[in-house]
C-alpha cells in the first residue's frame, strides 16, 4: 500500500509540473501577443498621425 502511495505521489507531482509548464507557456505566449499588439497599435497611431500631417499639408498647399 505504501508503494502505491509513493507511485501516486510521483504521478501527481509530474502532473503538477506539466500544468506549471503549460501555465508558463501560456503566460509567455500572452506576453508575446501583447507585445505584438502594442507594437501594432503604436504603428497604427504613427501611420494615422502621418496621414493627418499629409492631409493638413495638402489643405495648406
Amino acid at each position: 500500500m505504501h508503494v502505491q502511495n509513493i507511485k501516486q505521489t510521483f504521478i501527481d507531482n509530474e502532473k503538477v509540473e506539466n500544468l506549471d509548464r503549460i501555465s508558463d507557456s501560456i503566460k509567455n505566449k500572452t506576453k508575446e501577443i501583447q507585445k505584438k499588439f502594442d507594437n501594432t497599435s503604436n504603428s497604427a497611431v504613427i501611420l494615422t498621425g502621418k496621414q493627418v500631417v499629409e492631409a493638413v499639408k495638402k489643405l495648406k498647399g
